[in-house]
């Protein structure tokens, strides 16, 4: 690795497995301290901590609540307070959840959380790391290849909750580089939607993926 990113301090949400957990290793490889946050596996996020320190790096796992903005907001501050600065922000915790809209079975309080993680988690992050990201600072969105369409039935929410984030962006297509903007001295601070399919994230046995 280049040590390109020596002296920077990334965030990864929903870090504790899979694809967050691999981008949190590959960012401390280039030299970022990371800190990660995790919903419910404190043994996963501390091994992924264990391997961001064996690359030389500082690691922090968190625990919150991606569908709480306050305790999306108290793991920015935690991190500020352990790290001292934010340079990169990967918004990569996500939850799939299945049903359709007008199926009797369908869990509507599932639903409305996929929603608050998918969407409100990330736009709480990005409402409490704006002012700490530099000019140079980036956020990198992990999206799906399911946000801009829904290729089978019962995942219209999901497909939803997947295309929001992009939306913020001022790129008139996705998945072209984008700027989001922080209205905080009237910055941009630059954004990578990343869309991925299947293969990326947690599908299959389990509906959740990333906290």
């Amino acid at each position: 690795m280049t040590g390109r990113l020596s002296g920077k301090v990334a965030l990864a949400t929903g870090a504790s497995r899979g694809i967050g957990a691999a981008i949190a290793v590959c960012l401390a490889a280039e030299g970022a301290d990371v800190a990660i946050s995790y919903a419910a596996s404190p043994d996963r996020a501390a091994r992924v901590v264990g391997e961001i320190e064996a690359k030389g790096a500082r690691g922090l796992a968190v625990s919150a609540d991606q569908a709480d903005p306050e305790a999306v907001a108290e793991l920015v501050r935690t991190l500020h307070t352990q790290f001292g600065r934010l340079d990169i922000l990967v918004h990569n915790a996500g939850v799939f959840i299945t049903g359709t809209i007008d199926s009797p079975d369908t869990d509507v309080a599932a639903q409305a959380r996929q929603f608050a993680i998918n969407v409100g988690g990330v736009a709480a992050a990005v409402r409490a790391a704006a002012a700490l990201l530099p000019d140079s600072g980036r956020i990198i969105s992990i999206g799906s290849l399911f946000g801009p369409r829904s290729p089978w039935t019962g995942i219209g929410g999901y497909s939803a909750t997947k295309s929001a984030p992009p939306s913020t962006s001022t790129a008139d297509t996705w998945p072209e580089r984008a700027a989001l903007s922080v209205d905080r001295n009237r910055r941009s601070v630059p954004v990578e939607p990343m869309p991925l399919g299947p293969q990326g994230a947690h599908f299959g046995s389990s509906a959740r993926f990333g906290p």
